[in-house]
């Protein structure tokens, strides 16, 4: 069975923006088992730490805030995510700060609802046959 395609936004426009590609990868985004690897990578880590990441939140942790929430940058702007990066990068500087744990929680639930679905996808992906 094919491969799943990444997956378009709902309200993509008629150039359909990709909720995530792996251009940014390099001639490694066109190797198989490396994409594997990666959508391995997205579904066993990313979960468990933006769970970690509402935690630290939540203590008013912020330097362990601030340090998830670079590390999980990396990964959704290796997938081309820039919607998620953005917002990743406010939490980052809202703990720098000290400020606005409020505005931190919601700006996680939108990063933690595309981080479902792309974990969903990859997860169906995972369970085809290579």
């Amino acid at each position: 069975m094919a491969s799943i395609a990444p997956a378009t936004t709902p309200a993509a426009t008629a150039a359909e923006v990709p909720l995530y590609h792996f251009n940014r990868l390099g001639r490694l985004g066109q190797n198989p088992g490396f994409v594997r690897e990666i959508k391995q990578l997205f579904v066993g880590q990313v979960p468990e730490q933006l769970l970690e990441l509402r935690a630290a939140i939540a203590a008013a942790d912020w330097p362990q805030v601030a340090h998830l929430a670079h590390n999980l940058k990396a990964m959704f702007g290796n997938l081309g995510m820039e919607d998620a990066v953005s917002q990743l990068r406010q939490v980052e500087s809202l703990a720098q700060q000290a400020a606005d744990q409020r505005q931190q929680q919601l700006i996680v639930r939108a990063v933690e609802t595309t981080a479902t679905v792309v974990a969903q996808l990859f997860t169906q992906d995972l369970q085809q046959p290579t």
